[in-house]
């Protein structure tokens, strides 16, 4: 196989591998926003109304997406979709 064979290859086969991982990542976001999200309180339109309860479960909800994705699972996946190139 050339190089060019090889990396053609590479090509393909990292984002798929890669795209293997994320769906499991994806659904655990999706439950933990989710959650987060019924949580807030809205006027009787669905609008988010703003108060400091609110604002500390919006807190709460990026601290948890940044746990998410900063997690060893998400950082190994891309870490090693990078490395592939």
């Amino acid at each position: 196989m050339s190089e060019l064979e090889r990396i053609l290859a590479k090509m393909v086969e990292a984002p798929e591998g890669f795209a293997e991982k994320i769906p499991n990542i994806e659904k655990g976001i999706y439950k933990e926003l989710l959650s987060l999200v019924q949580e807030l309180k809205t006027d009787s339109s669905g609008r988010v109304i703003a108060s400091v309860e609110n604002i500390k479960k919006v807190s709460a909800l990026k601290l948890k997406l940044n746990q998410i994705v900063l997690s060893k699972e998400y950082l190994t996946s891309v870490k090693g979709f990078g490395e592939e190139f």
